[in-house]
């Protein structure tokens, strides 16, 4: 593990227009204190330095205090700008941000700068791995550092700290150098993590890099297995941080033995997620297990485990963990059933691309496969609805009929095969009606046909499919509004407007 310390300068004197030579006031002199405070613990090796003098003198006080040189890096000076001061500066930067190549004649472009100081910080990587580094440096510098790797962070985030001088960001990188996680630390307001107000992002298996943490979802006995910490009242599911010299796998297996007690289980990695908080981001990997027998719990940080339908009420991340629940659900539905089945390409106008994929296969930026769902209507206006097999996503969930539509297949033919395929039952092309036109997803996601049929069925005709569903049943339409509200029918945003039009 190799730890670098980007320092952003302490308060520069704008008066001096000439960047190299452009001081600290007094009170950013003052300001160094709180960095040579900072890193007092930190187990500092190594020690860099822009060359310009503000960066410098930022970073020196805490040298001298540890009896380490600053060595100067070049490559990891301020942006230029141009050959003179320009104003009003908010304008220049937001079209900066805006358009990586745009710069001012005899100036660099934020693409220059992002690449010239990332080529330094690799050379420190590899001539001071596993050290622990100190880089004095600048407010955009260091921004397009940690754009690069982590895309999220633009002007907005730039903004909020262009003001804050000193400021700290620190990357932790792997063997490989690959960046394992930013945190963002402001010396005046130390800040605890706002899982709050986190974003999650999911992105298909092997997309990310250098992996931080590991979630294991877990099934055992159709039921999902969540873990209860002993100083806690709410559940969560298995996982932790990667040790170093772990594969993922390896650490999934290990946290998943010390946090659930289970002896003999079978694990897959599933997707990779990240978090993004306002001062910290990290990417992960989320596994899901099958759990054959549990022993005795291992004398770890957890006391016990429980079986839940879904989601347990109390649940700790309550931001994270429910968009990684509901990703895993689709994943299951993708990975374990049909995972072979070849369906169509569509674009964001519901046109054919000519292309198909298998159902596992991720879909690209501006690709969209094709779902219907199927409402099966009697004359006493309820619904005929079915219950998830245990091994499917959303297990043990009631729903309405529908899958993916295969390739070849139009949108009629595939509810009426749906139908068939879940329920034994035969309707009739004519009593149908297609209600609702629906796209998911953003550049990449599902368009959705939700078809109405009205016809009669006697629920002992319905021949459940093995895998698939494992019960029927009438519901009204108030029913499903209670079974949704107890969570025991599977996400229907658009009920209100399919009732609405019956």
């Amino acid at each position: 593990m190799t730890t670098v310390y980007f320092v952003r300068h302490a308060e520069p004197d704008f008066n001096v227009y000439d960047d190299f030579s452009r001081p600290l006031t007094d009170k950013g002199m003052v300001d160094c204190a709180l960095v040579t405070e900072f890193f007092g613990d930190k187990g500092v090796t190594v020690v860099l330095s822009s060359p310009f003098k503000r960066a410098f003198d930022t970073v020196l006080p805490f040298a001298e205090s540890v009896g380490l040189e600053v060595r100067i890096i070049e490559d990891f000076r301020e942006r230029k700008v141009a050959d003179e001061w320009i104003l009003p500066f908010a304008d220049f930067t937001g079209k900066q941000w805006a358009d990586f190549s745009y710069k001012l004649e005899n100036g660099e472009c934020l693409a220059e700068v992002q690449a010239r100081n990332v080529s330094a910080l690799e050379g420190v990587l590899r001539e001071y791995r596993g050290e622990t580094i100190v880089v004095g440096s600048h407010g955009t510098a260091l921004s397009t550092i940690i754009h690069h790797y982590d895309n999220t962070y633009g002007y907005e985030g730039f903004n909020a700290m262009k003001r804050i001088f000193p400021w700290i960001a620190k990357l932790e990188f792997d063997d490989h150098d690959n960046c394992m996680g930013i945190e963002k630390i402001d010396l005046f307001s130390p800040v605890m993590p706002d899982y709050e107000n986190c974003k999650v992002r999911t992105v298909p298996l092997g997309k990310l890099k250098a992996y931080k943490y590991t979630v294991i979802f877990a099934r055992y006995r159709d039921k999902w297995l969540y873990c209860r910490h002993k100083e806690r009242d709410v559940y969560e599911t298995a996982g932790g941080r990667v040790e170093d010299g772990e594969s993922m796998l390896e650490a999934a297996k290990r946290e998943f033995f010390e946090e659930t007690g289970a002896v003999k289980f079978d694990i897959r990695a599933a997707f990779d997620y990240s978090v993004h908080l306002p001062n910290v981001y990290a990417n992960g990997q989320v596994f899901l297990a099958h759990v054959h027998e549990l022993g005795d719990m291992p004398d770890f940080e957890m006391g016990e485990v429980a079986l839940f339908d879904a989601m347990p009420n109390k649940m700790r991340f309550p931001k994270i963990l429910p968009v990684l629940y509901l990703q895993m659900q689709g994943w299951i539905n993708m990975n374990m059933n049909s995972a072979e089945e070849l369906c169509d390409i569509y674009n964001a106008h519901r046109k054919l691309t000519g292309r198909t994929r298998r159902r596992c296969e991720p879909l690209k930026a501006g690709e969209f496969r094709f779902v219907v769902l199927v409402w099966l209507l009697n004359s006493r206006g309820e619904f005929l609805i079915t219950k998830r097999a245990s091994n499917k996503g959303y297990p043990n969930m009631w729903e309405c009929t529908g899958g993916s539509v295969k390739a070849g297949d139009d949108s009629q033919t595939s509810a009426l095969r749906e139908v068939k395929e879940e329920t034994g039952l035969t309707v009739k092309p004519e009593n149908g009606e297609l209600l609702l036109k629906r796209t998911f997803g953003g550049h990449s996601g599902a368009h959705v046909d939700v078809w109405l049929f009205r016809q009669d069925f006697d629920l002992r005709d319905v021949v459940l499919q093995e895998g698939e569903t494992t019960d029927a049943k009438y519901a009204t339409p108030n029913e499903i509004r209670q079974m949704l509200k107890a969570g025991e029918f599977v996400r229907t945003d658009y009920l209100e407007d399919l009732l609405a039009l019956i």
